[in-house]
């Protein structure tokens, strides 16, 4: 995939323009409307899961999930200047079918220059934390792990429930949401893993292929079983399988805690040792308290 100058980015991390970002940007808001529209009806309109996915941004809502995650509005002026009217719009959409915990999340780019002060203008602020969104290139990488380890793609029924169970206790997410990750099994475009540790469920990750671009997620490890390399697993599976595919590169995500003396867990270092470097931070602006 050729990156055009106009998709190079400002990372505000780093001070320096990165190539990345613009078809990471785009991963991630197909991976979120997708996985939006992965959950069975019944479960949707229990949960009130919503979706809009237009050329100027997407925006995702959970109303009866307090997660900022799961409702926020993407991609607000990185193919055009964003506008007081777009916000207003957005806000009302958010506010009937999103939680009340909702968000802009932003990456910088040469057309958020003035976005940060418009938002500011209709009421939100800057929240601490963020995602931090590392790209590599499709490499394969030497699968080598410790014998206690095995990795298996979830194909079956069986290994869709197991799957969707150990990502539920993995997050601590609400568990009616078991059913749309058991769905991305056999769903179009999804890989999903599950790692076991002497024959124990121990760990999950996922892949989807967005077109260009491989996201992974879903990388999760029971507590009783990390520090064992489950995660180091998982990622070589997913970054092997991703090599398969005719994508140009891969990308994954972690939490990114502004102003801390650590801002980046160690899911970030780890996944930073198989190869990925940072590309920018999205950052999450919601409305002022009153």
């Amino acid at each position: 995939m050729k990156i055009k100058k106009s998709d190079r980015f400002y990372n505000t991390v780093q001070g320096t323009a990165v190539a990345h970002a613009k078809p990471i940007a785009l991963a991630h808001r197909r991976v979120c409307y997708d996985l939006n529209q992965a959950s069975p009806a019944a479960v949707a309109a229990e949960l009130g899961m919503s979706a809009v996915d237009l050329p100027e941004y997407c925006s995702t809502g959970i109303r009866e999930v307090d997660i900022m995650l799961f409702n926020r509005c993407m991609s607000l002026g990185q193919n055009a200047m964003a506008t007081r009217e777009q916000i207003e719009t957005i806000a009302e959409w958010m506010d009937q079918h999103a939680n009340p915990n909702w968000a802009f999340a932003l990456g910088s780019d040469f057309h958020h220059a003035n976005i940060d002060l418009l938002l500011n203008e209709c009421g939100f602020t800057l929240r601490s934390g963020g995602i931090a969104h590392y790209w590599r290139d499709a490499v394969p990488v030497k699968h080598e792990v410790a014998p206690e380890i095995t990795i298996i793609e979830a194909e079956t029924t069986q290994e869709s429930q197991l799957f969707s169970e150990v990502v539920g206790e993995c997050f601590q997410m609400d568990r009616r949401m078991d059913a749309r990750s058991a769905n991305l099994i056999g769903r179009k475009n999804w890989h999903c893993f599950i790692a076991h540790y002497n024959g124990e469920p121990a760990g999950t990750g996922a892949m989807m292929n967005t077109g260009e671009v491989a996201w992974l997620g879903f990388g999760g490890t029971l507590p009783q079983f990390r520090g064992k390399g489950i995660q180091q697993a998982l990622l070589k599976a997913r970054i092997n399988k991703a090599c398969e595919l005719d994508i140009s590169g891969i990308t994954i995500e972690s939490a990114y805690n502004a102003g801390e003396e650590q801002p980046f867990p160690v899911s970030g270092r780890n996944i930073q040792r198989l190869g990925f470097s940072l590309s920018h931070v999205s950052e999450n602006y919601s409305r002022n308290k009153t």
